[in-house]
């Protein structure tokens, strides 16, 4: 794939997992919708044409918060960030902001999760990815 193509996707990918943070924190209580659930998929649609974007380069929020990785787990998209990058990562935020704890952020996203935990949901984003 050409450079400026795959940069062009990178970028569309961006603004999605952004749209899809507007989203939910726009929603009564960060619940789940069809807003949501349309950014979702199109951020998983353009990962899967190149790569997901690492960690760093999606909200902080999104990530300590369990969606982004829930997100791939569902489109079967391999985590990008490993474990200690995880551990480097989170301590830089919550050293410079407490209330960046993943603790925290998860607990924001509580109907996000619950909603991400149906065969419903799950299966809706599959099938959009062509993955059903």
């Amino acid at each position: 794939m050409r450079k400026d193509v795959r940069r062009y996707i990178d970028e569309i990918q961006a603004r999605q997992w952004e749209l899809l943070e507007r989203s939910l924190d726009s929603a009564i209580n960060g619940a789940w919708s069809m807003d949501a659930e349309t950014n979702a998929t199109l951020a998983l649609q353009a990962a899967r044409l190149t790569k997901p974007l690492s960690q760093d380069e999606v909200s902080w929020n999104l990530v300590a918060g369990g969606v982004y990785d829930r997100l791939l787990e569902i489109a079967e998209i391999p985590n990008p960030m490993s474990e200690e990058d995880w551990a480097r990562y989170e301590k830089i935020m919550t050293d410079y902001r407490p209330a960046y704890a993943r603790g925290l952020l998860f607990d924001r996203y509580k109907a996000t999760h619950a909603a991400l935990a149906e065969p419903r949901t799950v299966a809706c984003i599959r099938e959009e990815l062509g993955l059903s």
